[in-house]
């Protein structure tokens, strides 16, 4: 009988760890959805203006668009080199397929730069990937949370009090 107890106290503690440990990704999951939120909130408070000059070239050794454009902004010239002042948005941009045709492509390409307007030194090419998964993301770490809490309650809940009752 102590063995069998001592078991399901080793296997009720595992489940418990188990549970936590999903509790701790649904929150890195929701967390990484609101750090998302931000950054569009951010870029979409950027403004739009149209580059001066624009030259893009591919490296061959790494993934990425070697980007240099320069923009006029309040009556200052600036130069920028970045598609996104995030990196994981730079990156993800110069992977993107559709992306990489349509500023390579031939013809004259007018450039439309978003600056922001409290750091005019800070500018963006793409802002719309911020967006990416953010719902599944919000889902998922919702979902986790929740499945999560309510197996430890399940789990640890006062089975005699509540029978007690009836």
């Amino acid at each position: 009988m102590k063995r069998q107890h001592k078991a399901l106290t080793f296997f009720k503690g595992l489940l418990a760890i188990l549970m936590l440990f999903w509790i701790v990704v649904g929150c890195v999951a929701v967390g990484t959805f609101w750090r998302v939120e931000l950054i569009s909130k951010e870029l979409y408070g950027f403004e739009p203006v149209v580059a001066e000059t624009f030259t893009v070239s591919e490296s061959g050794s790494k993934p990425q668009l070697d980007v240099r454009y320069s923009y006029e902004y309040a009556g200052e010239k600036y130069e920028g080199h970045e598609l996104s002042p995030y990196n994981e948005l730079t990156v993800k941009a110069s992977l993107d397929g559709a992306l990489r045709k349509w500023l390579t492509r031939p013809d004259e390409l007018k450039l439309m730069v978003f600056v922001d307007p409290k750091n005019p030194s800070r500018s963006s090419v793409v802002r719309g990937w911020a967006r990416g998964n953010r719902i599944e993301g919000l889902a998922y770490g919702t979902f986790l949370i929740t499945l999560g809490l309510g197996l430890l309650y399940l789990l640890f809940r006062p089975s005699r009090r509540v029978q007690d009752l009836f």
